[in-house]
């Protein structure tokens, strides 16, 4: 301590100080520079990670819409004809309308009860599907309803059922028509949406459970029918972003934001929170560079 005071009271202790002293508010200036850079990078790729969730939600929701409108127009001809006795649509209608909808694995007419009554896919049986999700929340709803991630008991394969619950004009409910979201058919829809390179996007239901998976490539993470419970917390919010910690070794960075026209159903995109933090550094390193 003693040598370093009398360094100081030489002439060449006294410039070095100065010199510091007048290099010190630069270099805090390049540090801030540096930091608000870093933030900024931070910032853009979460802008554009909610862009690409916004854009991946519109795309999808013609899909979804197309089954909307195909269940209101079903349930408004069973209400013309409630008058002709034993009225239902024929399975070979069904299945011709069920061609010109590929990405449906299904579409049918079930009783107030639950029993089906009439299916565009060819039944040995006829199950009583009154504990589906999607059923189960149209029954008190006036709307179409999604369900959640089931494998079929009819067809045998993943989908998404929306059901819509027919109500006459004393509003009893008198059928329930549903479809089934083939979810293989639109995993290969998402798979050819083309996305920015390491960007994730998933789609997933109300209680977080993927949907469908394309972008990051890496095996047996953000399977098919996987639940993610930090995004089921996010969509009761309607919104929001997490950093996800996936087999104790990457973080993800991902955001959701809801599918519109369709509730319950959600547009998730982000990418390895690694690839951010490389980048936000690259960035910090370079100005200060």
């Amino acid at each position: 301590m003693k040598t370093l005071f009398n360094l100081f009271l030489t002439l060449r202790g006294r410039l070095i100080f100065l010199s510091c002293l007048a290099t010190f508010p630069a270099m805090l200036f390049i540090f801030y520079l540096a930091e608000k850079e870093r933030s900024f990078t931070f910032q853009n790729m979460e802008e554009e990670a909610e862009h690409l969730a916004t854009l991946a939600a519109r795309e999808h929701s013609y899909q979804f819409g197309g089954a909307q409108t195909l269940l209101k127009w079903m349930g408004e001809k069973l209400l013309e004809n409630r008058a002709i006795s034993q009225f239902r649509f024929d399975e070979g209608f069904l299945t011709t309308l069920l061609v010109g909808h590929p990405h449906l694995a299904n579409i049918g007419v079930l009783s107030k009860d639950g029993d089906v009554i009439s299916s565009a896919y060819p039944l040995s049986n006829f199950p009583n599907l009154s504990d589906n999700p999607a059923v189960k929340r149209a029954l008190n709803s006036k709307e179409i309803e999604a369900g959640s991630y089931v494998i079929s008991p009819i067809v045998g394969r993943p989908v998404l059922n929306l059901a819509y619950a027919v109500r006459d004009p004393g509003g009893t409910i008198y059928r329930i028509v549903f479809s089934g979201i083939d979810l293989q058919w639109l995993t290969k829809l998402a798979k050819q949406v083309d996305i920015p390179k390491d960007y994730i996007l998933l789609i997933v239901d109300r209680d977080g459970r993927i949907l469908t998976h394309s972008g990051f490539q890496d095996e047996g993470i953000f399977k098919m029918g996987e639940k993610i419970s930090e995004l089921s917390n996010l969509s009761m919010h309607g919104s929001g972003k997490i950093i996800k910690l996936v087999d104790s070794k990457k973080k993800f960075f991902l955001l959701l934001k809801p599918m519109p026209g369709v509730p319950g159903v959600f547009v998730v995109s982000g990418l390895p929170y690694d690839r951010i933090y490389e980048k936000v550094n690259r960035t910090f390193f370079r100005i200060l560079g």
